[in-house]
């Protein structure tokens, strides 16, 4: 039996608090108080949701923290500023120890794992340093709030605070560098990282999917889990609409076309060879006033394609093939005709560009980037008819698709890649910058191999697409990636 009647009890002094019912702050500043037991909480959450050791070893920091605390309170025996408010010592603040330790840990966290290249598909280097400041300073803020809720309550004195929140600072910068930093930087010296490697292999570790991302992925482990997630989010949300679907047979069929573009690229070790092909849906030249989202059946048909350094000038895939387009929509008949601000005004005749690798934001040679000629061409779009596109229809034996007249400004409004842009060269930012635009960009992910899909693998001298298993799902950006980089030293 715990307790026997008529035996004084004693309050557990984290997670005890009172204040005055005149006070019409008090319980505000009650709930502050109580951040810790909420920390710990949190704790306990995360870690069992992410399995990340960094939460576990934090808890078990935090745990530590309030042990030594304890012994302390019992050594030095010194009071509270009251005794109306319990029993129990007061040097140093158990709080404010705990808060120095929280904010000390994890703000050393944010700093060594800030973010330095941009490595994100989604938000700049900028958009994700910011973030990273704010986090920086709420925490602080939290443990900043704690600590005077301890004075504001009259829980203990200012010695007692400042001890105990510089006692947590300390602790938990010495338990960061020695638990968290130095494994990382020192993995094959430090015995802490070993004895974590022996855990991450061992049947236990496999069993409950301990892991430490930051150990993989210093800086940008939330980006690349929220990329593949808005990624997964956006398909799942259009999963209704066949043109926004990345897993799509007509997708496939015009990327295998764009690789067969790639090929005619001369291979070079200083740049990519990458394929383009600009097409429209077959019912949007047929009803130029829907959304390529609403066309149904979505059948797209190839208009004018391009390949890396096609054209004079160290060209890209998608500037050739946009050049192209805009060459030929200046011989549209009707531009003589019809009076251009008023064709402006008439709904756009929306497009789809589809490249073997994700649009360039930088180029080294100074040149245009591929994404600010894509924005560029949106933004200042060439007139044209659908009866004048359809004649420039790339399939062989294709019937004359029937469209009107009608002088429309045309629009890239689908963006379908095979593969991202290695950082073999710079760092890429075009699908985030596109997505910034309101453009839609997908990545073209076969689920099948070619065979089961019913897919006409087209022959190509510079590589050969590895499909053998019927279930295979990654050749296709096996095949993108292995064609940009032919030329390339192994």
């Amino acid at each position: 039996m715990g307790w026997i009647v008529g035996q004084p009890l004693t309050a557990y002094d984290l997670t005890y608090v009172q204040y005055s019912s005149y006070d019409p702050y008090g319980p505000y500043w009650a709930f502050v108080t109580l951040s810790p037991v909420l920390v710990l909480t949190v704790y306990v959450g995360v870690f069992l949701q992410r399995r990340e050791i960094t939460y576990l070893n934090a808890l078990v920091g935090q745990v530590l923290c309030e042990m030594i605390n304890s012994r302390l309170k019992a050594r030095f025996q010194q009071k509270r500023p009251t005794d109306i408010l319990g029993s129990g010592y007061g040097m140093p603040s158990s709080h404010s120890q705990f808060s120095g330790f929280f904010v000390a840990f994890w703000v050393l966290h944010l700093l060594v794992h800030w973010p330095r290249n941009n490595t994100s598909s989604c938000r700049s280097l900028f958009t994700r340093q910011i973030d990273q400041s704010v986090s920086v300073c709420l925490i602080i803020m939290l443990g900043a709030l704690t600590c005077y809720s301890r004075h504001y309550l009259v829980y203990h004195t200012p010695a007692q605070i400042l001890v105990g929140s510089s006692l947590g600072v300390l602790l938990g910068t010495v338990y960061y560098i020695v638990t968290e930093y130095l494994p990382r930087a020192q993995p094959r010296r430090a015995w802490i990282a070993k004895a974590r490697n022996v855990l991450y292999t061992s049947f236990l570790g496999k069993a409950l999917r301990l892991r430490d991302s930051w150990s993989v992925w210093p800086s940008d482990i939330e980006d690349r889990i929220y990329t593949q997630w808005i990624e997964h989010w956006q398909n799942q949300s259009s999963v209704q609409t066949a043109a926004v679907d990345g897993c799509n047979t007509a997708h496939i069929s015009m990327m295998l076309l764009a690789l067969q573009e790639a090929d005619h690229c001369e291979p070079v070790s200083t740049a990519f060879s990458v394929g383009c092909v600009i097409a429209a849906a077959s019912n949007t030249l047929r009803h130029p006033t829907e959304s390529l989202n609403s066309t149904d059946p979505f059948e797209p048909v190839p208009l004018f394609t391009g390949f890396s350094r096609e054209l004079p000038g160290n060209t890209h895939a998608e500037e050739c093939a946009l050049e192209k387009l805009a060459r030929y929509c200046k011989k549209t008949p009707e531009l003589t005709e019809v009076n251009h601000t008023q064709a402006r005004c008439n709904s756009s005749l929306e497009l789809l560009l589809y490249t073997t690798m994700e649009p360039c934001s930088k180029r080294l040679s100074g040149n245009q980037p591929c994404v600010d000629r894509i924005l560029h061409f949106n933004a200042n779009p060439p007139l044209t008819t659908a009866a004048w596109l359809a004649q420039a229809i790339k399939i062989d034996g294709a019937s004359m698709i029937q469209a009107d007249n009608v002088l429309r400004p045309l629009k890239i409004s689908l963006v379908v890649q095979g593969v991202n842009e290695p950082q073999d060269f710079v760092l890429c930012e075009g699908q985030r910058r596109l997505r910034n635009a309101q453009l839609q960009v997908l990545t073209a992910k076969p689920q099948h191999s070619p065979l089961a899909l019913g897919i006409f693998l087209p022959p190509m001298d510079s590589i050969r697409i590895h499909a053998s298993s019927p279930s295979a799902s990654n050749w296709l950006e096996d095949a993108c990636l292995r064609m940009a980089k032919k030329g390339h030293a192994s």
